[in-house]
């Protein structure tokens, strides 16, 4: 249980992750654990499977989609089996529960309510890791993102991310600093604050509000992000979140210009 007292940062991405991202998410994974950071992810295949190899030696944090007794999916059996020896598992479903699709939205929450950080190494437009990163960023969260070509779908998360206002990242020099900024943790800090007010200074219901203000004044005319902003009164961090959710789920669309549109139904 010591490793949730360290600095922590998670690493996710695609599941059919090209290998150099794979070969860049071990490095990178190995290089955190030796400056003393703990490396969190899911335990999936590709990107997953890589950050948690590189951090097997300094200890690593798995988060499940099913019962902690099953190790998911079987081709990670062996990693499995070296982090529940000396690093740490957790899953909030019963034993013996077998994975199943609905579970991964409850895993990807923990892991983002775990995190410190959150790296994005490839991921496709409407990637399940876009939505974890979503869920760090509404808890004041750090959102990184690995740049990569306009050409590969596994690139477009991670590019759109940087758009909306990631991090764009690539050494772990540049991860450190973004994790040690007194800007970051006096954000942290004021979450943990907010944790003591009452339920609707959650950034998760902050967030809420955004999205039902923004599709509450939008239309298929585009509109300025920044009226946006000021006529919901909530903070560019919230609009940005709230922005990300509502593209991923298919509602608005983004224009040059800063812009948005409510997208037409067909």
């Amino acid at each position: 249980m010591h490793l949730l007292k360290k600095t922590s940062l998670s690493i996710i991405g695609a599941r059919n992750a090209s290998l150099n991202s794979c070969k860049y998410a071990e490095r990178i994974s190995r290089e955190l654990g030796e400056q003393g950071y703990v490396v969190i992810s899911g335990m999936a295949r590709g990107i997953d499977r890589s950050a948690h190899q590189g951090a097997l030696i300094s200890g690593t944090i798995a988060v499940l989609g099913n019962g902690i007794d099953i190790p998911y999916p079987s081709q990670n059996r062996d990693i499995y089996q070296t982090i529940k020896q000396s690093g740490l598992i957790l899953s909030e479903m019963p034993f013996a529960q077998n994975p199943a699709a609905r579970f991964f939205p409850q895993r990807n929450r923990i892991i983002a309510a775990l995190s410190d950080g959150c790296l994005v190494i490839e991921a496709a437009f409407k990637s399940g890791s876009l939505i974890t990163a979503s869920q760090a960023a509404d808890r004041n969260v750090p959102v990184m993102a690995i740049p990569g070509s306009s050409l590969d779908p596994r690139a477009q998360g991670c590019n759109q991310l940087i758009s909306d206002g990631a991090y764009l990242v690539q050494s772990v020099s540049e991860i450190i600093s973004i994790l040690s900024s007194p800007i970051i943790k006096s954000q942290d800090n004021l979450y943990q604050s907010d944790m003591l007010n009452d339920a609707s200074d959650y950034p998760e219901v902050k967030t809420e509000k955004a999205r039902n203000c923004i599709m509450e004044n939008i239309s298929h005319t585009p509109i300025d992000i920044d009226e946006l902003l000021n006529w919901c009164h909530v903070s560019a961090q919230e609009i940005s979140a709230a922005i990300l959710e509502l593209e991923l789920a298919g509602l608005i669309q983004r224009h040059c210009g800063n812009r948005i549109s409510q997208i037409l139904s067909v």
